[in-house]
């Protein structure tokens, strides 16, 4: 039986990542990070992802580097402190541009979402491997699945833990924690492995997340 505590995070690993500030010792977690696209379960036991072409990597590199050269302009610096500001994952870029409070000016948040398809274009001009996103708090930039609108996510994470610890979630409870919309392919996926032992608890003021097609609906039908 396969017995674990999982924590998957959107978070790197390192440089001020979610391993910096842990406390706890090896063995008790396995976490996951960057959507569950890289793991760590041990110091000798580390894994990640690797179907992703280096030059796309590359390409991520340089829209990183282009927004924070932005960040550095005068009008855009308030960004450096909104949330959790930009953030760099494996495969994927985050940058806030709203705190939970609405404290940044709508206008200065559309410019900022403005700047960043500017330069995600100037990089990638044939709109071939990168893709925006934005949320009510975050901007996201992905790296593009082979489908449309496909980018990786924790329920591919969870596939990709499974696959390389050759575990099975089919016997046992599953407990699933969650926030925001990007935890529910997570929830679906442990859904599909184990329908009858997943029981799931999720802290959110939002409230799409409780309606039809989101947490309930998973779990009741």
């Amino acid at each position: 039986m396969f017995v674990a505590t999982l924590c998957t995070v959107l978070d790197y690993f390192r440089i001020n990542g979610i391993l910096d500030v842990s406390t706890i010792p090896p063995g008790y977690y396995y976490y996951g990070a960057s959507a569950g696209r890289e793991w760590f379960v041990d110091p000798t036991n580390k894994f990640k992802d690797t179907s992703i072409p280096e030059q796309h990597l590359h390409l991520l590199d340089e829209v990183f580097q282009k927004i924070s050269q932005l960040l550095e302009r005068q009008e855009f610096r308030v960004f450096t402190w909104v949330g959790s500001g930009l953030q760099k994952h494996y495969g994927h870029l985050t940058i806030a541009h709203q705190d939970i409070y609405g404290s940044v000016k709508k206008d200065l948040s559309e410019e900022l979402f403005d700047e960043i398809n500017r330069i995600v274009m100037m990089i990638d001009p044939e709109n071939n491997v990168l893709d925006v996103k934005s949320s009510n708090l975050d901007i996201k930039i992905y790296l593009k699945g082979k489908g449309a609108d496909q980018h990786f996510n924790k329920g591919h994470g969870i596939r990709l833990l499974c696959e390389k610890m050759k575990c099975d979630l089919k016997e046992g409870n599953i407990l699933v924690c969650g926030d925001s919309t990007t935890d529910l392919p997570m929830l679906e996926e442990c859904l599909a492995r184990n329908p009858s032992g997943v029981y799931t608890i999720w802290v959110t003021t939002d409230s799409l997340l409780q309606k039809k097609g989101s947490v309930f609906y998973l779990c009741v039908f």
